[in-house]
């Protein structure tokens, strides 16, 4: 089972169309999170329109798109990667090393 938390979202009607879709799965079994600005920055917080946290699939990050904007998101899923992995890295819990 999913277990969905809800967050402030920019993106209330796509983000509801998520949560829908993995409330109604019972063959997964996790955390989505939905509409929380986890990741510090210089800048401020950095909105994540959605993650789902689970132990069969790991950590998998969405990019909603709401409306008809369609444009490229490549470099904006890069900055969600990126932002992601340094903020994970700084966690020496999660970081294995090589001998």
């Amino acid at each position: 089972m999913i277990n969905v938390v809800r967050g402030a979202s920019k993106k209330p009607i796509s983000s509801d169309r998520l949560a829908t879709y993995f409330e109604q799965k019972d063959d997964l079994n996790g955390t989505l999170y939905l509409g929380y600005p986890i990741i510090g920055t210089a800048e401020g917080a950095y909105d994540i329109d959605a993650i789902l946290i689970s132990e069969e699939y790991g950590l998998i990050i969405f990019d909603i798109i709401e409306g008809p904007n369609e444009n490229d998101r490549t470099d904006i899923q890069d900055d969600l990667y990126n932002k992601f992995q340094s903020r994970l890295l700084q966690n020496k819990k999660l970081v294995k090393k090589e001998i």
